[in-house]
């Protein structure tokens, strides 16, 4: 007997009908992979726009909290405080979801910590805690943030404001120098020696038939959408690396040379471990000439402290003459 035929077996036809249509046709296979493409960056323009809206209102709060002119000693204490608890926030919200928005918000707070002056205890010792936690994620973060929380590390002093010494002062400053020639070791290893710096990326991305559009969608013929589309993202690609060139460039001529005798220094106090110095060195730098001056560097320092302040010649001015 002939099934009855009713309106939603109709459907049902058509629907399977429609279906078998689109398995069997390429065009709208390619349509249908192009829809997945879309929804996909569409929704990860979502999610960065989401991240941008709330690392933009955890920016105004630091912000808010950095102001503290006019306020008392105690209300200082407290706005360190409060700086403390935004500091476990931001570690909390942020550390897996974002390491760049991270990195700034977590320099941002660190440098706000350090700025303000309270006998509570020494802002110094915090932001540089703050800074060493952070700097366990490093290598996800944009290279400068990476080299600007360094900054705030090497710092010789105890939760009291003291001075440390001994085997806790060898300990924190062997770690803040593997830290920061990590950083260094990264920009060298950042830049191209290929990279033309005038090769730049185009203000506009126009299709192949010479159009300017908004929006890939506005594109009618396939081929000409999915040119434009790796055009954009060739030429995205092409600005993030010449910013990254141009910023692992900037930071080896100006950050590595202030820091290099930031390391001098750190090294020419006691404890004397030069070996320890050198096997560091050894690790995390290739360039042989540089090991050498530095250590030489540091062997000048420990010498100018140990006899008269006003005989022989400046260390630093035979290390700067070194590096001509």
């Amino acid at each position: 007997m002939k099934p009855l035929e009713t309106p939603r077996n109709g459907l049902l036809r058509l629907l399977v009908g429609v279906a078998v249509a689109l398995a069997c046709c390429p065009a709208c296979e390619d349509t249908a992979k192009e829809q997945t493409v879309r929804m996909e960056r569409k929704a990860q323009k979502e999610k960065e726009q989401q991240d941008w809206e709330d690392y933009q209102k955890d920016a105004g709060r630091i912000e808010a909290l950095y102001r503290v002119t006019g306020l008392s000693s105690e209300e200082k204490i407290h706005r360190v405080l409060q700086l403390e608890a935004l500091a476990q926030e931001i570690e909390r919200d942020w550390a897996d979801r974002n390491a760049e928005h991270y990195g700034r918000l977590m320099h941002d707070l660190i440098t706000s910590i350090g700025s303000i002056d309270v006998s509570y205890r020494p802002t110094s010792y915090i932001a540089q805690n703050l800074a060493l936690r952070a700097l366990e994620k490093a290598d996800r973060m944009p290279l400068d943030t990476h080299c600007e929380l360094l900054g705030w590390t090497g710092i010789n002093v105890d939760p009291n404001g003291q001075r440390l010494d001994g085997f806790a002062w060898a300990a924190l400053r062997k770690r803040s120098v593997a830290l920061k020639l990590a950083g260094w070791q990264r920009i060298v290893q950042t830049i191209d020696e290929e990279w033309d710096p005038d090769d730049l990326p185009s203000l506009q991305v126009w299709t192949s038939t010479g159009e300017l559009v908004a929006c890939p969608e506005e594109i009618q013929d396939p081929k000409v959408r999915a040119r434009y589309i790796a055009d954009v993202e060739a030429n995205r690609l092409k600005i993030e690396r010449n910013t990254l060139q141009s910023t692992a460039r900037d930071l080896k001529k100006q950050w590595m040379d202030w820091d290099e005798k930031s390391l001098v220094e750190l090294y020419a106090t006691d404890p004397d471990r030069l070996e320890e110095l050198d096997a560091l060195l050894v690790l995390y730098i290739d360039d042989e000439a540089m090991r050498t001056r530095i250590l030489n560097a540091v062997e000048e320092q420990q010498r100018k402290s140990m006899g008269p302040s006003d005989t022989g010649p400046d260390p630093f001015e035979e290390y700067e003459n070194s590096r001509e």
